[in-house]
């Protein structure tokens, strides 16, 4: 009777294995709560000027039966800055002066196409190259993520616009806030480098 009851035990146990951690799991985008944001600098002291883009749009599925390693390698998506209301700092003064003395200055309008490739996944975090191609170049910003239980993705990493052929829009946009850039020391500085954060729900679905 108890050699009955222990093979009714490992059965069971073997069976919820199976069908948990063994689950053959895809994977889902909400794409309500995905965000794309930025964090540029400000004076010699490097002071943050936050801001976020309002509109993404993706091209491709946003499902992948294979996992999320899959699913990052094909998806792409467009950003389209034809207005300042694209644009959020928590300042409207500011979005208009970025629309109009940044992004206006990019060749063929302001179009912004990123694409992953060479995902290296971890359990709940990795990395994965994204190819970011902007005023007509396309170059690669190394991105690391994590990936909570909860379905919480974000995604961090760090490019320069001057590798995109940015420098007079740079110049435009530091010569209109030349003052608002002046530090304490007097200098007035407008920085290359962006600070770039990616965030979205990515879900599980298993079967």
């Amino acid at each position: 009777m108890m050699k009955a009851s222990l093979i009714f035990v490992i059965s069971a146990f073997l069976m919820l294995q199976s069908t948990s951690w063994g689950a053959d799991c895809g994977v889902r985008l909400d794409p309500g709560s995905v965000r794309v944001e930025w964090t540029a600098f400000k004076t010699m002291q490097k002071l943050a000027v936050k801001g976020a883009f309002t509109e993404v749009d993706f091209l491709g599925e946003l499902q992948d039966s294979k996992g999320l390693s899959t699913f990052l390698s094909q998806l792409e998506a467009e950003i389209r800055v034809k207005s300042e209301d694209l644009i959020r700092t928590g300042n409207p003064g500011r979005d208009l002066t970025l629309f109009q003395h940044f992004f206006k200055d990019f060749k063929k309008g302001a179009l912004i196409h990123g694409a992953i490739s060479a995902v290296k996944a971890g359990d709940r975090e990795g990395g994965f190259v994204l190819m970011l191609s902007m005023n007509g170049r396309k170059r690669s910003v190394p991105m690391r993520y994590t990936w909570s239980k909860e379905g919480i993705f974000e995604a961090t990493g760090n490019l320069d616009v001057l590798d995109f052929g940015l420098s007079k829009a740079l110049a435009d946009l530091h010569q209109t806030c030349e003052v608002l850039h002046r530090g304490p020391d007097g200098v007035s500085k407008t920085w290359p480098g962006v600070e770039l954060r990616l965030g979205a729900r990515i879900l599980e679905d298993c079967r």
